[in-house]
């Protein structure tokens, strides 16, 4: 099935927020992983599938602003953004940063790692992820913020100005 991309207008069926060809451009630009340029399109398509979903579950609750609307199924477009000058990002787009770590994470992803593995701590609670194209569901353990979990500075880096400042506040 072919790669969803988030247009910026909060599609109910998103899988990435960036397209293999603009993946390709920055894997050339700033990479040039071996890995990225032999693997498949389909394998591309899967890498940026991985990436974008841990970039959902790790950074969910640090995300400034609010979604764009209630059934977008991707954590972006949000609405009520400011970059790091003080300029309004656009509520109708996906900022470059978030690009450039998605097609980051997916060029690592093509190099092996395991963006999101399972946790082996009992205590933390498991994860159930429906996908509305499909129909399925699966359950991850634990969560991409636990412990086992991989921390990506040059992706902290990039999307520093797009979370919430000082310590996350949970909300009952």
């Amino acid at each position: 099935m072919a790669l969803v991309v988030e247009d910026g207008t909060g599609k109910t069926t998103s899988e990435s927020y960036i397209s293999v060809a603009d993946a390709d451009t920055y894997d050339s630009t700033w990479e040039a992983l071996a890995s990225w340029t032999a693997a498949t399109t389909g394998e591309k398509e899967t890498a940026l599938r991985k990436a974008t979903r841990y970039l959902d579950l790790r950074y969910h609750h640090q995300w400034n602003g609010r979604r764009f609307n209630d059934t977008q199924a991707l954590d972006w477009p949000r609405t009520q953004m400011q970059d790091y000058d003080g300029f309004q990002i656009a509520a109708e787009s996906v900022p470059g940063n978030l690009e450039d770590a998605t097609a980051y994470l997916a060029g690592r992803v093509t190099e092996g790692d395991d963006l999101t593995p399972v946790n082996d701590n009992p205590g933390l609670k498991h994860h159930a992820y429906h996908n509305t194209t499909t129909g399925e569901t699966k359950i991850y353990e634990g969560s991409p913020q636990s412990s086992n979990a991989k921390v990506y500075p040059l992706v902290e880096e990039k999307l520093k100005d797009l979370m919430v400042s000082g310590p996350m506040i949970w909300r009952a």
